[in-house]
């Protein structure tokens, strides 16, 4: 707001909750759980582990590919796909998904798009399969049952792809 008052020379007011709204517009609120995980006769450790779900980054990861890659008519797209991993370094488990979108052109030009994103993160010490138990699996399991079970599809709007799941 300073710069913008030294910019125009003149007060500035803007709506907050309108400006707050269009910087979080698109984005995830994490689920946060925080637990405490002992190991033998080792030293109690807090653990905390955000989650971000997977249904909402996946529906948009396709709409940006789609957007960035101008890809605007649906039957241009061939198969999506959702590839899911995770690595423990650096202090923390990282468990990220990759959307493959298999593209053919007018011409029968073959594209693949992909997009790699971080969904969660669970800080501990040591990769141990009872503390991803017990912080992020469940949501992760519920997550790719309903992506399983809810069929995605592509919606031609105003000349942009629009996803949505089945049931929503």
């Amino acid at each position: 707001m300073r710069h913008l008052r030294h910019k125009f020379n003149a007060s500035v007011a803007v709506s907050l909750l309108e400006t707050k709204r269009r910087c979080y517009e698109g984005y995830t609120a994490p689920r946060v759980k925080v637990i405490y995980h002992r190991e033998g006769e080792k030293e109690e450790e807090k653990i905390v582990a955000e989650y971000q779900d997977i249904k909402a980054e996946f529906k948009k990861a396709v709409e940006v590919l789609l957007r960035v890659k101008q890809v605007g008519k649906r039957k241009r797209v061939k198969r999506i796909r959702l590839v899911i991993g995770g690595d423990h370094g650096q202090g923390a488990f990282r468990l990220g998904f990759r959307v493959l979108i298999d593209t053919e052109s007018d011409e029968g030009e073959k594209e693949v798009l992909h997009k790699t994103i971080n969904i969660a993160t669970v800080h501990c010490k040591k990769e141990v399969g009872a503390i991803l138990e017990s912080t992020v699996i469940d949501w992760v399991t519920e997550d790719l049952k309903y992506i399983n079970e809810n069929r995605l599809h592509l919606l031609n709007v105003n000349r942009r792809v629009v996803t949505c799941f089945e049931s929503d």
